[in-house]
């Protein structure tokens, strides 16, 4: 996956290589997330702020894809800025006690789904649409 256009500022800790969309035909992981984020402040010299807000869109375009009833506006870029932070705390606490162990878990959370359905999502929603939901969620689950 990794090009000769990539050189070493672009791969980041523990998520590997930037990248400028978020692609594919699931709702977007952790994963996905972070990365766009990175792409946008390191190679679009975007704010922390306004990369958060545009990686945000692209979530969003997804859900709505999907049909599926998502939280409101603040409550995502809310999760996206913890999840950033959450990031960020990892990398500053390299030598820490208990890192390893934050780190693995951080690991296993990056290929779940950035998960933003409104809490009663299950309540409201088709069969098919709450089979897909579920089947998203579990998906790199063990």
């Amino acid at each position: 996956m990794a090009s000769s256009r990539y050189h070493l500022r672009e791969r980041a800790y523990l998520i590997g290589y930037i990248e400028p969309h978020i692609t594919g035909n699931k709702l977007p992981t952790n994963a996905q997330v972070l990365k766009s984020i990175f792409y946008n402040t390191r190679r679009l010299i975007m704010s922390l702020s306004k990369s958060i807000k545009k990686v945000n869109k692209e979530v969003k375009f997804y859900w709505q894809k999907a049909q599926i009833p998502i939280q409101g506006q603040y409550r995502c870029l809310r999760k996206m800025f913890k999840l950033h932070n959450e990031y960020r705390s990892l990398q500053k606490d390299l030598n820490k006690p208990g890192h390893k162990e934050r780190e693995n878990l951080f690991q296993q959370n990056l290929e779940v789904i950035f998960d933003i359905a409104t809490s009663n999502v299950l309540e409201t929603v088709t069969e098919e649409l709450k089979q897909f939901l579920m089947d998203q969620r579990s998906i790199h689950r063990h």
